[in-house]
């Protein structure tokens, strides 16, 4: 004779059963939101002489270095990094990578395509991941910017970031400047100080955090340096998506 199957009833509470549901229903999605965020290859390939690495520290260089949703922690993946593309007509993503000590340095660019406004994927041909591996997300600055083309001056810069997250709440600008420099939002004169960084500043010794407040489709920035009673301004015209 056949026993009759016992059948379990579900004694969780009931929401504990609509969080089971919904998370059921959520993860995957979050998992094919991920898997179809845009991803762009660089027009340069592996082998292809695009970054350097120098056991000699050299002489430092440009005062713009970063613009980077920032938060210190180590990086995950050298051959993969995030960018939050504004709206822009502007065909070509330039990408400057630069070591706080001066060691390494890279640049990149992608033609845009049709890519959409939002977080957006770059691949990262490097063959220097043993060399790397020990950097901190904020000893490997990114800056990345929107331009015209590649070989020409950088035309409005985004936010870029190791971490495929990109915080929403916060932007740090890394400059080479050994004068005191503070960040001013040019609409109003507001400003925000630069701290100065520990260890070798080659390539770069100061970080300032761009309030959240400031943090607005088209944002025009001055890098402002103080040599004795006078000072002077380098733009910075920084783009956030809506």
């Amino acid at each position: 004779m056949t026993r009759p199957v016992a059948v379990r009833a579900d004694r969780r509470r009931p929401w504990a059963r609509s969080v089971a549901a919904l998370t059921a229903v959520l993860l995957p999605l979050a998992v094919v939101a991920s898997a179809q965020r845009p991803t762009l290859k660089p027009e340069e390939k592996r082998g292809s002489g695009w970054e350097r690495w120098a056991d000699r520290v050299p002489v430092s260089g440009g005062i713009r270095v970063g613009v980077m949703a920032l938060d210190g922690r180590t990086i995950e993946n050298l051959e993969r990094m995030t960018i939050r593309r504004p709206t822009s007509d502007l065909p070509w993503l330039c990408v400057e990578i630069s070591s706080r000590d001066g060691r390494y340095s890279g640049r990149l660019s992608y033609r845009l395509h049709d890519a959409p406004e939002g977080l957006i994927d770059l691949e990262v041909p490097t063959e220097k991941v043993a060399e790397l591996r020990d950097y901190a997300a904020g000893d490997l600055a990114i800056l990345a910017s929107l331009a015209t083309s590649c070989d020409g001056p950088p035309e409005t810069f985004v936010v870029a970031a190791w971490d495929p997250r990109v915080a929403n709440d916060h932007v740090v600008v890394l400059i080479n400047s050994r004068v005191p420099t503070t960040i001013v939002r040019a609409s109003d004169n507001a400003s925000t100080p630069c701290t100065p960084l520990d260890g070798v500043t080659t390539a770069f010794n100061l970080s300032c955090q761009v309030p959240a407040a400031w943090l607005e489709p088209k944002v025009e920035l001055v890098i402002r340096m103080r040599r004795g009673r006078s000072f002077s301004n380098v733009p910075l015209h920084l783009a956030w998506p809506r």
